[in-house]
């Protein structure tokens, strides 16, 4: 079941009012959300995408069914992996700039052997 208690939480974490989400949602800060945040609020599928949306939560959240602090061992382990990949990646842009900072220094010291001939 749609859970306004999670809603409201993460209204209150991310510091979001109800103004701010009538406005992404409907375009227009006046318009009243009382029926997607009230106990008892059945809002549509369609609604329900929206306010994960505006929450930046998956809607298994709203639904209490998805909490990453239980993530299980294989979102872990796809977690680390993905971690270590951009480790790599890192490391490889970073020796990709030492290369070219070389590169540079050596072009820099020909020009000025260049300028110092003429």
């Amino acid at each position: 079941m749609y859970n306004v208690e999670i809603v409201d939480r993460l209204m209150r974490e991310q510091k979001k009012s109800a103004s701010d989400m009538a406005e992404f949602i409907y375009g227009n800060r006046r318009r009243s959300v009382v029926h997607l945040v009230k106990e008892g609020a059945n809002p549509t599928a369609e609604l329900i995408e929206k306010v994960a949306d505006f929450l930046d939560v998956s809607i298994d959240e709203l639904f209490g069914r998805y909490n990453p602090r239980n993530a299980n061992d294989r979102d872990v382990e796809l977690m680390e992996k993905l971690i270590r990949a951009q480790e790599a990646q890192i490391n490889m842009s970073n020796e990709a700039n030492e290369l070219l900072k070389s590169k540079i220094r050596l072009l820099e010291f020909e020009l000025n052997e260049v300028k110092h001939a003429k």
